[in-house]
């Protein structure tokens, strides 16, 4: 403007460089910083959806081993129920067979019985136990002997057969009179397996059977007249002494064979 010195003007170029050169740092310093912040807003976005992928892949993990946890419980569920059914029919099935039951271990020590068998060796329940050594188990039933008249023991100790694991077979009485077959079997896995069979009603039948053979033995020959029994098939069953003193023969030449003879 007129009237102005050279020094004002040369003041007043210098302030308006100087607001040229602010306003220029502040473009550049606000150009720095919206640079700044995009780059932030990126990263953070970024991020954003990096922790959402990995809150992602957690879930899908945390699911997948939901579904594991679920699938192999009720896997095991149902193992556990299949063997408790399993379990179930075979003690089921072992307490309805007929013979007594008596499984050992190889230390001959008790792993299962049934019903059957405390009915027939006379334990009270509640004196057996699962790993009962088979020793005490003879003690804890009614007495046991074996063999006839005046060669019958008492069977108060395994048999040497059980003791070798070795199969056997005997007749044992009770001390009520009761006559059991019993029976050892050893396993493949090492334990062994004892069974007793109640045969008193057959031995009883059996001996009512001699004894009436004995009598009509007896009856026969002492008839006077000969008798002869001839069975369906056409074979001498009996030939009574007055049969052999009339006809010369002997019984035990006769008996079982053809009456045609």
């Amino acid at each position: 403007p007129p009237g102005l010195s050279a020094g004002a003007l040369g003041g007043k170029q210098r302030m308006d460089d100087l607001r040229t050169t602010v306003a220029a740092m502040r473009a550049e310093v606000d150009h720095k910083v919206a640079a700044s912040w995009h780059e932030f807003e990126q990263t953070l976005a970024a991020s954003r959806r990096t922790a959402m992928l990995s809150l992602g892949a957690a879930g899908v993990l945390a699911l997948g081993l939901v579904a594991m946890l679920v699938h192999y419980a009720s896997r095991r569920r149902h193992a556990e129920e299949s063997a408790r059914g399993a379990s179930t029919l075979l003690r089921a099935t072992i307490d309805n067979i007929r013979q007594g039951l008596l499984v050992l271990d190889r230390e001959l020590r008790v792993l299962v019985w049934n019903e059957r068998f405390l009915e027939l060796r006379g334990v009270p329940r509640e004196r057996m136990y699962a790993g009962m050594p088979f020793a005490a188990v003879l003690a804890a039933g009614a007495g046991l002997t074996t063999g006839t008249g005046e060669e019958r023991q008492a069977l108060s100790a395994p048999l040497p057969a059980l003791v070798r694991r070795e199969p056997f077979c005997i007749e044992v009485q009770r001390e009520d009179g009761a006559t059991f077959e019993t029976r050892g079997q050893p396993m493949p896995d090492g334990h062994y397996v004892v069974t007793y069979s109640d045969v008193t009603q057959l031995r009883r039948s059996e001996r009512a059977a001699r004894d009436q053979a004995t009598r009509l033995r007896a009856t026969l020959d002492h008839i006077v007249d000969g008798v002869i029994t001839i069975n369906e098939s056409g074979s001498i069953e009996s030939f009574s002494a007055g049969a052999e003193r009339m006809l010369g023969w002997r019984a035990e030449e006769v008996l079982r064979r053809d009456v045609a003879v």
